[in-house]
């Protein structure tokens, strides 16, 4: 897992005001937790060769009642060591808060190429059984 306050998109979950952020241990260390539930929120990232982009980008563009019939952690068989596209996931522990953001390495550095996505609810768990 990544550290969430150390990804690319901390700061426009802090922005919409669905996380906050708490100090622990005198302040030395930090966590990322969802609002609603006080849950820690950890981060992922997964790798996909460009052939994958389009198949990634569905997730962001079908309700989650289409979402919901597709198949069980279907995007992973596309995962790669090292790829041009990259997810970024926040997720709580409690799995009630899902926050995902789409990459592409271009000019030395990724980019975003998507909106930040925010799930709440049963729709984090919907959203987490196909990542």
């Amino acid at each position: 897992m990544a550290n969430a306050l150390r990804m690319e998109m901390a700061n426009d979950l802090i922005s919409a005001g669905e996380v906050n952020i708490i100090s622990k241990f005198f302040g030395l260390s930090k966590d990322m937790v969802y609002t609603s539930t006080n849950s820690k929120v950890e981060g992922e990232v997964l790798e996909f060769k460009v052939e994958a982009e389009q198949e990634i980008k569905k997730l962001f563009n079908k309700s989650i009642e289409e979402l919901s019939s597709m198949e069980e952690h279907g995007i992973r068989k596309n995962v790669a060591t090292l790829g041009n596209i990259k997810l970024d996931i926040c997720k709580s522990e409690d799995n009630e808060f899902v926050a995902i953001r789409l990459y592409k390495y271009e000019q030395y550095e990724y980019k975003p190429i998507s909106d930040l996505k925010i799930f709440k609810g049963n729709d984090a768990k919907t959203m987490l059984r196909l990542i």
